[in-house]
C-alpha cells in the first residue's frame, strides 16, 4: 500500500510539474501534452528503477467483517443522501438542502471508522480515505452547477488552454494545476468542470491522508496509534480541502511535501519534486515548501558552521519571502499601510472564547468548536511544541517545523501592516491569513507527536474511559464536518449564493437577444461566471471583458451603484461610456436585498425588461440614444 501511494504521488507531481513546464516554455497543444507525458512517464520508470525499496508483505490478520460491513452502510447511506440533495438552485449552504439525518450516518460512519482502527482492522487506512473523501465532497456533490467564484473562472481558463493550448500572459502560478486538469481531460475524455471540482477533495483523501499515515507508521511503528493521530486532526477546520482553487491545491501539496520529506529522508529529490510542483501551483504555498525541503537538505550537511548558516538563511528567508512581494504589488497600486489599524487591532484576530447556548445541542457544540477554533489552534500548537521540547533528543528533525512556523508567524505579522487597499474589503484579510494558515500546516507533524502520546495514553485506559473519549472524538469530528463549510443558521450566514440554472438561462437569453457581440452586462458574481462558463472569455474591443469580471473592477463599481444607490439610466450611460457600447443589460436575482425598490426604478429606466422564470430574475435592456 505505501509503495503504490508513493508511485501515485510521484507520478501526479511529474505530470503537474511536467506539464506546467511545458506549457510555460511551449504550450499544451497535443504536442505538449504528448511531450509532458512522455516525460513524466520516462523520469518515473527511472525513478522506479533506482528505488530500493523493499516490499512488505501485508500482516495476515483476519478482517473485521462486522466492523467494515457497518462502516459500508453507513458511508454508502451518507454518500447517497448528499447525492439525493443535489441542485441546481441558488443557495447559500448546502446544509439548507442536506437533511439533518444525515449527520447522524455521518457520525455512525465516523464512529465504526474509529472502532475499525481501534480493533486493528487492515483495511482501516483504506476506509480513512474514503471517509475522507466522503467529508470533502459535499459541495461539489450538492452544488450541481459548481461553488463559489473563482473556481468558474479558473474552469474558463483551463477551457481556453485546452481549446488554444495557452493564454496569454504564462504566470507562473496556477501552471500546476491547470496542466494537471487539462492533461488528465485530454487522455480521460472527462470535462475540465468535473475534474476541477473533485481534484482537491481527491488528492487530499487519497495522497495526503496516506502521507499523513506512513509518516507516523514509519516513526512510531503502531499503525493503530498513527491512524486515530491522522484521524484526529479532523477536528480543526478541513475548509481548503472541500473545493478546488490553485492556493487550496498548494495546501495540500505543501503538506504532503512536509509529511514525505520527513518519513522518505533519503529521497530528497523527489521532495524537491513536490516542494517545485506545489510552487507551480501557487508560490504562496510553494516558497514555503521549498524552503522546508532545503532545511531538510541542509540537516544532513556535516559542517556544523555550514549548516548553521545555511539555516539561518533559511529561516530569515522564510520571514520576508512573502511580504516583499506583497509589499511590491501594494506599492504599484498606490496603496499604504496598515499600522494604524494593527497597533490598535487584534492581530491574530481572536475573541474572546465563546460558549453558545441558543440553539440545539449540536449546534452549540459545532459553534463552541467553530467560534473556538483559534484558541484550540492555538492551545494544541503551544502544547505540541513543550511536548516536542521534552522530546526533542529522538524528533530532531521536528524542530525544523517549530523554527519554520516561528519564522512564518513573524511574516504573517509584517504582511497585516500591508494595506491592500486595492482589493474589496473582504478580500484584504485574506493574504496575511495564508501565511498564518501554512504556519499552521508547518506545524502538523508536531502536532501528530502530541496526539499520538495522548492516544497511547486513552487506550490504556479502562473502556468505561476510553469508549466515551472515542465517541465524543465521532462528534466532534461531525461537528467540525458542519462546521467546516458555507452555513445559514442562527449563529452564522456565510452570505455567498451559488450559481443557479436560472444564472445560466439569463445569460442565454442576453446572448440570443443582443443579436451582436458590442453589449455589456451589470450583473452580481453568480451571473458573471455563467457567463464565464456558457460563454467563456470574450472581451470587448477596448479589451475589457463585458460582464463584472473581477469583481473590484470599474464596471462592478457601476452594477454597486445601480442596485446599491439608485437604478438610473445616467448610471448605466457612464457603464457604457466606460465599455465603449451602445446597448446595456443590468440583471437583478429576486434574492437580492431591496429587490422591488431596484426593479421600480429599472422599469422606469430601461428600454424594455424580460422576466424568467416567474419572476425570479429580471433583465432591464438600454439602449443608447445616438439621435
Amino acid at each position: 500500500m505505501e509503495s503504490f501511494h508513493k508511485n501515485l504521488l510521484i507520478f501526479t507531481s511529474l505530470l503537474s510539474f511536467s506539464g506546467a513546464l511545458v506549457y510555460r516554455l511551449y504550450s499544451l497543444n497535443i504536442a505538449g501534452i504528448t511531450i509532458s507525458l512522455i516525460l513524466t512517464l520516462v523520469v518515473f520508470f527511472l525513478i522506479k528503477r533506482r528505488s530500493t525499496e523493499k516490499k512488505k508483505e501485508s500482516e495476515n490478520r483476519p478482517e473485521a467483517m462486522l466492523e467494515l460491513f457497518l462502516y459500508l452502510v453507513f458511508f454508502i447511506s451518507s454518500l447517497s443522501i448528499l447525492f439525493y440533495s443535489r441542485t441546481s438552485t441558488s443557495i447559500t449552504s448546502p446544509w439548507q438542502l442536506v437533511p439533518a439525518y444525515f449527520f447522524i450516518f455521518y457520525f455512525l460512519a465516523t464512529l465504526a471508522l474509529i472502532i475499525n482502527i481501534v480493533k486493528k482492522s487492515r483495511s482501516s487506512l483504506l476506509l480513512a480515505s474514503l471517509h475522507a473523501f466522503l467529508s470533502f465532497s459535499v459541495l461539489w456533490i450538492v452544488y450541481k452547477i459548481g461553488y463559489g467564484y473563482d473556481p468558474f473562472i479558473h474552469q474558463a481558463s483551463m477551457e481556453l488552454i485546452k481549446e488554444k493550448g495557452a493564454i496569454d500572459p504564462k504566470p507562473l502560478y496556477y501552471l500546476g494545476q491547470y496542466s494537471l486538469i487539462v492533461i488528465l481531460s485530454r487522455i480521460t475524455l472527462l470535462p475540465i468542470s468535473f475534474l476541477d471540482k473533485i481534484l482537491v477533495p481527491a488528492q487530499a483523501a487519497f495522497l495526503l491522508v496516506p502521507s499523513v499515515f506512513f509518516y507516523a507508521k514509519n516513526k512510531f511503528k503502531d499503525e493503530r496509534m498513527s491512524l486515530l493521530s491522522m484521524f484526529a486532526l479532523f477536528i480543526l477546520p478541513f475548509s481548503f480541502a472541500t473545493f478546488t482553487t490553485p492556493q487550496n491545491l498548494a495546501y495540500v501539496f505543501l503538506a504532503i511535501t512536509i509529511f514525505f520529506s520527513l518519513s522518505n529522508k533519503d529521497k530528497l529529490p523527489i521532495s524537491y519534486l513536490l516542494s517545485l510542483t506545489t510552487f507551480f501551483i501557487h508560490p504562496i504555498a510553494g516558497i514555503p515548501a521549498i524552503l522546508f525541503t532545503m532545511a531538510k537538505h541542509a540537516m544532513v550537511i556535516k559542517k556544523a558552521v555550514l549548516k548553521k548558516t545555511l539555516l539561518i538563511v533559511i529561516f530569515a528567508a522564510a520571514i520576508f519571502a512573502l511580504p516583499a512581494p506583497f509589499y511590491f504589488v501594494n506599492a504599484d497600486n498606490n496603496a499604504g499601510s496598515n499600522i494604524e489599524k494593527i497597533t490598535t487591532g487584534n492581530l491574530f484576530d481572536i475573541k474572546s472564547p465563546a460558549l453558545p447556548q441558543d440553539e440545539n445541542i449540536f449546534l452549540n457544540f459545532a459553534y463552541f468548536l467553530e467560534f473556538n477554533r483559534a484558541w484550540m489552534i492555538l492551545i494544541l500548537c503551544l502544547s505540541a511544541i513543550v511536548f516536542l521540547w521534552f522530546k526533542r533528543r529522538k524528533n530532531k528533525d521536528l524542530l525544523i517545523n517549530c523554527a519554520l512556523a516561528g519564522s512564518l508567524l513573524i511574516s504573517y505579522f509584517i504582511t497585516k501592516l500591508i494595506s491592500f487597499d486595492y482589493l474589496i474589503d473582504y478580500e484584504r484579510s485574506d493574504y496575511p491569513g495564508r501565511i498564518l494558515a501554512i504556519a499552521v500546516i508547518m506545524m502538523l507533524p508536531v502536532m501528530i507527536l502530541l496526539l499520538h502520546d495522548l492516544f497511547s495514553r486513552l487506550l490504556k485506559q479502562p473502556k468505561k474511559i476510553a469508549y466515551p473519549l472515542l465517541i465524543a472524538l465521532a462528534l466532534a469530528i461531525t461537528a467540525s464536518m458542519y462546521a467546516s463549510y458555507p452555513r445559514k443558521d442562527n449563529y452564522f450566514d456565510s452570505h455567498g449564493l451559488s450559481v443557479s440554472d436560472i444564472d445560466m438561462k439569463a445569460v442565454e437569453w442576453i446572448e440570443s437577444d443582443a443579436v451582436d457581440n458590442n453589449y455589456i452586462v451589470l450583473a452580481n458574481q453568480q451571473v458573471s461566471v455563467a457567463a464565464l462558463r456558457k460563454i467563456g472569455f470574450r472581451y470587448l474591443d477596448n479589451g475589457m471583458f463585458f460582464y463584472p469580471i473581477p469583481t473590484g473592477g470599474e464596471l462592478y463599481k457601476h452594477y454597486l451603484d445601480m442596485v446599491y444607490k439608485k437604478a438610473d439610466r445616467q448610471t448605466m450611460l457612464k457603464a457604457m461610456d466606460l465599455s465603449g457600447v451602445d446597448k446595456a443589460y443590468l440583471v437583478l436575482n429576486d434574492y437580492w436585498w431591496a429587490f422591488d425598490k431596484i426593479v421600480k426604478e429599472a422599469e422606469f429606466s430601461a428600454d424594455s425588461f424580460k422576466q424568467l422564470e416567474n419572476g425570479k430574475i429580471y433583465i432591464f435592456k438600454y439602449i443608447r440614444d445616438l439621435e
